[in-house]
């Protein structure tokens, strides 16, 4: 079967039963399920060529769910034509985030149709066209951005959830900090497939799609400075883990740079994971600021004697009132006190009350 310019995306599995047709100017794609005898559209562009093509093999009434990744016209003003034009458009149920669906249901009402309105917040599971999904909360280019996981074959449809460049609409709640944390959140789930709101269905191997765009939007935090200068951002937004994701790219890049593989190690102790930190401060250069981080690091683990150790190395390099302080904390911690009376620092440290 011919559909066109709509394409049909596999020849077997979930995919057998995707007919897509990529978006172009003010139109997003436009993604049709089949069912046994229903389909189902996940957004409905903004093109006016698209319907009458897709109804030289189906019929309106063919549609029995829309699913609505956000409010933004290119991806939602089809819907509308649906209504206008095709009156055998009946009996659907339409899918979109809460925060949508009071906008939409005015337009809906106008109609006069049988069109219900199904409010999303994220988390739910639906059925549509025969085949189960579960809604992912996905905000960031927009406040009631949603995406759609087809949970047997792994299948995300996406939205602008995930795109190479973060394109934030802040007239519509966007935020660059939830567009991070949305793909952090799709990086953990397990997706085989992006079908995305624009530009064409990739294979996401190694999850390597969502990384890219997941690195991409993190470096946005500082788009005019090294990848060093986003996580430093990232930790003073309390985003740890967009930190540690910016620092272990930024050494892949550039392996020689021995100052971020301080940071990392000392990003990895903050976060307890101290045996990874010493193993990477073990491969840096013996230098004193190098048996200083690494002994801080020793005493996050509370490795409390190798600490001693490692600010010792580094006193004998470098003398440092800091590391000298850092050095009588190790020893109280370990109960000699009478080798901590002796450093000059230990009164500090008793005034302090510590």
């Amino acid at each position: 079967m011919t559909f066109n310019a709509w394409l049909k995306l596999g020849n077997e599995g979930f995919l057998s039963k995707i007919l897509f047709l990529e978006g172009y100017e003010s139109s997003s794609n436009i993604y049709v399920i089949e069912g046994v005898d229903e389909i189902a559209l996940v957004d409905t562009g903004n093109d006016y060529t698209a319907f009458p093509e897709l109804f030289d093999f189906y019929k309106p009434d063919d549609i029995s769910a829309v699913f609505l990744t956000h409010a933004h016209n290119d991806h939602s003003l089809g819907l509308m034509e649906l209504l206008q034009t095709y009156p055998e458009f009946d009996d659907v149920d339409v899918y979109v985030h809460e925060a949508f669906s009071s906008q939409l249901q005015k337009g809906i009402e106008y109609f006069k149709r049988d069109v219900r309105i199904n409010k999303l917040v994220g988390g739910e599971k639906i059925r549509m066209a025969g085949e189960e999904f579960e809604v992912l909360k996905t905000p960031g280019h927009t406040i009631d951005s949603l995406s759609l996981l087809h949970t047997e074959s792994l299948t995300l449809f996406s939205g602008d959830a995930v795109s190479a460049k973060p394109v934030i609409d802040d007239t519509l709640g966007g935020r660059l900090i939830d567009f991070i944390i949305s793909l952090r959140y799709v990086r953990e789930r397990k997706v085989e497939l992006i079908l995305p709101g624009h530009t064409y269905p990739g294979l996401n191997r190694n999850n390597e799609i969502v990384e890219r765009a997941y690195l991409k939007a993190i470096s946005f935090l500082t788009p005019d400075y090294p990848l060093t200068e986003a996580a430093k951002e990232a930790i003073r937004l309390g985003m740890v883990e967009e930190a540690l994701f910016a620092l272990e790219k930024h050494i892949e890049f550039e392996p020689e740079d021995i100052a971020a593989r301080k940071f990392y190690a000392s990003l990895l102790a903050d976060t307890g994971r101290v045996d990874e930190a010493l193993e990477i401060f073990n491969q840096l250069p013996e230098d004193a600021e190098t048996f200083y981080l690494a002994g801080m690091a020793a005493m996050k683990g509370e490795k409390f004697e190798l600490a001693e150790e490692l600010f010792r190395k580094s006193l004998s390099l470098k003398e440092s009132k800091i590391t000298r302080t850092a050095l009588v904390a190790a020893l109280l911690e370990q109960g000699k006190i009478d080798e901590a009376k002796k450093i000059p620092e230990f009164r500090l440290i008793k005034k302090a009350g510590l």
